[in-house]
This record gives C-alpha cells, structure tokens and sequence, in this order.
C-alpha cells in the first residue's frame, strides 16, 4: 500500500486480503490496519510516515505539527478501537540515547521534543529500535560529498509500538552499511514473535454468532468525519456507474457497515449463561 509522498507499507501476499488501507489527510503519511488478531483478539495498525526535514522556520515547523497531527489521528482511532499500533519510518528526528545497550543519539534534536511532545510520549510509545534488545550501527543516516566522503552522520530513522506489543518484540537491529545501498538511510528491522496469528476467516468463524454494536456516541469526531467521507466517497462512485435500485439499496447497506467496521468503535453483547 503506497501513499503519495514516498511512504509505503509492504505486506505479504498470504495476509494481504486481511488489510485494510486507512485513508489518511497527509502525503507524507500511509497507514493499514491488520483483520488479523494475535492470540487474545489484538488487531494491529500499521504507519509509515515520511517527517519533514527541520524546523528552522515557521513553515517547516507547522508542516513537521502538521504531519505530527496526521499521525496523532490515526493512533487516536486505534486506541478507541482497541488496536496496537506500530510507528516506522524516517522521523527526521534525534532521540537521546536511553541506555548503554541501544542505538540513538547524545541529545534530543528539535524536532525529536515536538515529535515526542505530540506523539510518542503523548501515547507512550516504546522505540524498538532503541530498547536493551537493539543492536547493529549507531547510526542511520550519512550525509556524503560529492566526491563519496561522509561528513555528517546521525540517527534519525526509527520503529515505534504501543506498550502492549513490547512483550512480542525479540530484537531490533540497525542493518550494515552495503556498497549497494545506494541511499544515504540504512534500514531498521524490528522482530516481533506473535505465537498465533489468525485470519480475518478465523476471526469471523469465531463470532459469527455475535453481531457488533457500534457505539457511535463513543466515536471521536476524527471517526465520525472519516466515517461520513468514506460513504459519500464510496456511493459517489457507485451512482456515476448508473447503478439500479436494488443494486444501489445493497450497495448502501454493504457501504455503511464497511464504513461503521473501518471507523466506529464497536463492542459484542455479552454471551447469555445458560
């Protein structure tokens, strides 16, 4: 799934029909929500996220708040749908090293206080990358002459998770440097060990039985708005396509409840006890 501003999220083939696209209001940001459920029903909410570069003026540094805020929606929406959340990308940001055994840096740059300020300490995100089970370089990004010299190295790439997948997380590691990487980042892995992974088949096989009741009095207005869009958007389409009635009767049943799964939090009734 790719955004427009040279984010993306890979996902493997045999989970693919078990993701979901969020749709987001920023170009630097790409989100998809995992239907799977580790074991114990956790869902998970992936984001990639481009930062801006500095703040130096005013302009950078209300785009930087302005992709904080994009971000800061998303991890809200999770939250009220009880998802986990994982945060990754280049954050352009320097985060203070936090221990002996972890990657990062001597001191928290600019814009690594407004990111903390506004995302990860808001949310209290743990940095995988920078835990007592990171290894690899010190470094992520080089800046380099154009003769090939490397003048300016610095750690500003990062894989971030909400507190509940920490007890998931087995390592982190900064990859060697490689002749052939031909960019100026060098990647990040986080290894999560989920022991049970189950489809969104297996998910729906489990409560067939129970309908949701969505508790729109609960939904933040992010989620009523994006709930709103998401059906004026969707039967947009389907009437310039000349849809009949029965066909468009269907189509705004199927529409709603997509858009009322996708974006409204939701509760099962609690099972009677014979």
């Amino acid at each position: 799934m790719q955004g427009e501003g040279g984010v993306a999220v890979l996902i493997n083939n045999a989970i693919f029909s078990s993701c979901d696209q969020i749709i987001t209001n920023s170009e630097r940001v790409v989100a998809t929500k995992l239907k799977c459920h580790l074991s114990g029903g956790i869902g998970i909410v992936v984001i990639s996220v481009y930062m801006p570069t500095n703040t130096k003026t005013p302009t950078d540094k209300d785009e930087y708040i302005k992709t904080c805020a994009s971000i800061n929606a998303i991890i809200e929406d999770a939250k009220d749908c009880n998802l986990e959340v994982i945060l990754l990308g280049d954050l352009n940001c320097s985060i203070k090293q936090e221990n002996i055994n972890s990657r990062g840096s001597k001191k928290t740059s600019k814009n690594g206080r407004i990111f903390q300020d506004l995302i990860s300490k808001k949310h209290n995100l743990s940095y995988s990358d920078l835990s007592k089970k990171a290894s690899g370089h010190q470094n992520t990004f080089q800046c380099k002459s154009k003769s090939g010299k490397v003048f300016y190295r610095s750690y500003i790439d990062h894989i971030l998770n909400t507190k509940g997948l920490d007890q998931y997380l087995t390592k982190s590691e900064v990859i060697d440097w490689d002749i052939e990487n031909g960019s100026d980042h060098t990647p990040i892995l986080s290894h999560y060990d989920f022991p049970e992974i189950k489809t969104a088949n297996d998910a729906k096989e489990r409560t067939k039985q129970r309908k949701r009741t969505y508790l729109f009095q609960k939904a933040s207005d992010t989620q009523i708005h994006n709930y709103k869009n998401q059906i004026e958007n969707t039967l947009k389409e389907s009437l310039k396509t000349g849809i009949d009635s029965n066909s468009l009767l269907e189509t705004i049943t199927e529409t709603i409840s997509k858009a009322s799964r996708d974006h409204i939090p939701y509760t099962y009734p609690s099972k009677k006890r014979k």
